[in-house]
């Protein structure tokens, strides 16, 4: 699978793990945190939540015989420890199971860490329109997690939009920080719209002032 580099621009600098992922034969992971990463080797997790996409192509048992898969990515967050191992295999290896949860749009990886198996969410990676649906996954990761707000933060990942709609009570403030908006939004706008939700009275005049002073 073609893979294309994407960087992530993150809120703050995060330290890392020395976490080491082992990936079952035919398991590849396209994207750590919505950077591409060329091997399992070579991923550096960061301590607490990251996001994975992973997909799967090889052959699985079919009714005695052997038939070739290739799936769909799938996108997930694991919460990896200090120094863990994560291992990820299929659920099954039979080709009727993984073909009948891909359709119904159900897990097809179990996770590990440290020999424990974690419950994970697991959704398929929402393709783009045309012939090759999935020939940039980095892109399609960065289009995901901006269309939900999603921000990589020492180790968490932070809905923007959920804490905006938190904070928001009563009308919106102004047309600047509505929640719901048709235009897709970038992290930055969401980050002024969260903190200007959350700045007092005082605080919005102050800014207001800036505002117009700088232009």
């Amino acid at each position: 699978m073609n893979k294309w580099y994407l960087s992530i621009v993150c809120l703050f600098s995060a330290p890392y793990a020395t976490a080491a992922l082992d990936l079952a034969s035919g398991v590849s992971l396209n994207t750590l945190n919505g950077e591409v990463v060329e091997s399992a080797k070579d991923a550096v997790f960061a301590p607490g939540e990251n996001q994975l996409v992973l997909d799967y192509s090889g052959y699985l048992s079919n009714k005695g015989k052997r038939e070739f898969i290739s799936t769909v990515p799938y996108i997930m967050v694991v919460t990896v420890p200090e120094n863990a191992d994560v291992d990820v295999d299929l659920v099954s290896r039979k080709y009727e199971k993984i073909a009948k949860n891909m359709d119904r749009e159900l897990p097809i990886f179990n996770v590990s860490v440290d020999g424990n198996d974690v419950e994970v969410v697991q959704e398929i990676l929402p393709p783009s329109k045309g012939a090759l649906p999935y020939s940039d996954i980095p892109q399609l990761v960065k289009d995901y997690n901006q269309e939900r707000g999603l921000v990589f933060d020492s180790g968490k990942i932070r809905s923007l939009k959920e804490e905006l709609a938190a904070v928001q009570t009563g009308a919106v403030v102004g047309a600047t920080v509505a929640a719901d908006s048709t235009v897709q939004e970038s992290e930055n706008t969401l980050q002024l719209k969260l903190w200007y939700s959350r700045a007092t009275e005082e605080e919005r005049k102050a800014f207001q002032k800036w505002l117009i002073d700088q232009k």
